[in-house]
């Protein structure tokens, strides 16, 4: 079997300029080409958490109107889907009804359990 030299990051070319370019540690360290499938793939997407990521339901506890045009509007009661913080308080979320994406006050929504979010993941 042939020995491989590549980077680690599968987008990028690494070079070692510590070594000359006819060096093989030049192009890296030598790896065993890996076999990869659908679960190790998403296994490797998923094991990288943004602290900022929500990826949840979640209901208005208030209403809200919007100031802004980057916000959207809530009513006390409504479920929308919570994707991530964006800056100091604000949610990025999707009104579910319409499709309609925008900022809104993370003091006013209240995240539901995972258990709530069961349908999102058919």
């Amino acid at each position: 079997m042939e020995t491989v030299f590549h980077s680690a990051l599968d987008y990028t070319n690494v070079r070692d300029f510590a070594y000359h370019d006819k060096h093989p540690l030049h192009y890296g360290v030598p790896q065993e080409p890996e076999v990869w499938d659908e679960t190790t793939a998403a296994s490797l997407e998923n094991s990288v958490k943004d602290p900022n990521d929500i990826y949840s339901r979640a209901v208005a506890l208030f209403d809200f109107k919007a100031e802004n045009e980057n916000e959207v509007d809530l009513k006390e009661g409504q479920v929308i889907w919570a994707s991530y913080r964006h800056g100091q308080g604000w949610i990025v979320a999707e009104i579910l009804e319409t499709g309609q994406t925008g900022l809104v006050p993370e003091e006013y929504v209240q995240i539901l359990p995972e258990t709530a979010n069961e349908w999102y993941d058919t």
